[in-house]
């Protein structure tokens, strides 16, 4: 029926007829979770003690386990984990596009958070000069701020930093006519 602590509930309960790719996520979450957190998700000592945890309990949070599980994985191994077949992933292909999904959003934070520090390097610079130096800098981070704003034209940080741009720049236009 499969390896102990990689089983599904449906598995352990000797349910072979029911079991379909969703018994197969199963085992996949077991093995996330695994991954993720260097242990099986239900702890035991032999198979009726597995079987009656499989049947009793939920797996625990991969998260709860390991406070650096991100949140969107650990969320996807407890639906994987899930004790009902009806509450997990249809397939190991569903499985596998929720984790392409997360790899995108998390280099996508990624380059948003490198812009915004961009941006923040050169508003920290141009604070301490003057006219077209100051220009420049402000410049700078105003590109910087339109590549994440491009990415998340709501995103609240980048917002604020451009205002910020904007009154720099304003201050620079003055301080180069008056010069």
């Amino acid at each position: 029926m499969g390896t102990p602590g990689y089983l599904p509930p449906e598995a352990a309960c000797g349910e072979a007829d029911t079991m379909d790719a969703r018994s197969d996520v199963y085992g996949l979450g077991a093995i996330l979770f695994e991954i993720l957190t260097g242990r099986l998700p239900h702890e035991f000592t032999n198979f009726l003690d597995l079987a009656r945890k499989l049947l009793q309990e939920d797996a625990p949070r991969a998260i709860d386990i390991d406070e650096a599980v991100p949140e969107p994985l650990s969320e996807l191994c407890a639906a994987c984990l899930a004790r009902s077949m009806d509450d997990r992933p249809s397939d190991a292909e569903a499985v596998a596009d929720a984790i392409r999904r997360w790899q995108v959003e998390r280099e996508r934070a990624r380059e948003v958070e490198g812009w915004l520090r961009e941006a923040s390097t050169a508003l920290e610079a141009a604070a301490d000069l003057q006219g077209g130096a100051m220009l420049q800098q402000v410049d700078r981070a105003i590109a910087a701020v339109g590549q994440v704003l491009t990415r998340e034209p709501e995103h609240a940080r980048a917002l604020e930093l451009r205002v910020r741009a904007d009154g720099l720049r304003e201050q620079g236009m003055r301080e180069r006519e008056a010069g």
